[in-house]
């Protein structure tokens, strides 16, 4: 289960960076192309290498290029953007069903203030794409701690059916999986959540939600 990238304090060359941070911004950019493991191997010592990766990523994602990442900052976000997408497209190519283009098929969590997976207000946003084309998306309410519960989940009509929406319950499943997640479907979609694994609750008098489309 992929967590947030998150630092500590600042990673740059003129600065004492937190151990922490140095060894998981190296594990973080290695498998996206933007770390190679000198000779002496993988230590939590800051090196060029990760300050040259840093500043390549910077470049080849449209971002200030000066080799610094800070937490919170447009770096931190964008490393979040990209490793979240990608490990999704991985997940959603392996459940997908019959007929999804899953060349072009993937997800990523974002959200509506600067920081990367979740508001103020604990929302997190999954978004399908095939071919540049939204076709489906999720809204969870979570913690990121101990609840979570699934607003909606919707997919495009034409494209309902094919696989998409349980590929997103899925990952919703696995990404909130250490919380107690838990949704309130309409009538007669339960069995759709109950089947992947996520009890469906009866609805009470708070608010109301809108799990609303099937797979």
């Amino acid at each position: 289960m992929y967590r947030p990238f998150k630092l500590k304090s600042a990673l740059a060359g003129n600065v004492n960076a937190n151990p922490d941070d140095t060894l998981n911004a190296k594990k973080t950019f290695k498998p996206l192309g933007y770390y190679d493991t000198p000779s002496y191997g993988l230590t939590e010592f800051p090196d060029q290498a990760l300050f040259d990766g840093i500043s390549k990523f910077q470049k080849d994602h449209g971002l200030k290029v000066d080799g610094v990442m800070k937490p919170g900052g447009e770096t931190q976000t964008m490393v979040n953007h990209v490793v979240t997408r990608k490990l999704l497209a991985d997940r959603a190519r392996q459940s997908a069903g019959p007929g999804v283009d899953t060349k072009g098929l993937y997800g990523m969590f974002d959200r509506f203030t600067s920081d990367s997976f979740h508001g103020a207000d604990g929302a997190f946003c999954f978004f399908v794409y095939q071919d540049q084309n939204l076709v489906g998306m999720a809204r969870v309410y979570s913690d990121d701690t101990s609840v979570s519960w699934i607003a909606e989940i919707a997919v495009r009509p034409d494209r309902q059916g094919s696989g998409i929406g349980s590929a997103i319950l899925k990952t919703v499943n696995e990404r909130f999986g250490h919380t107690d997640l838990y949704v309130q479907p309409f009538t007669g979609q339960e069995p759709f959540f109950v089947k992947g694994g996520i009890p469906a609750r009866h609805r009470g008098a708070g608010r109301e939600a809108r799990a609303g489309a099937m797979a």
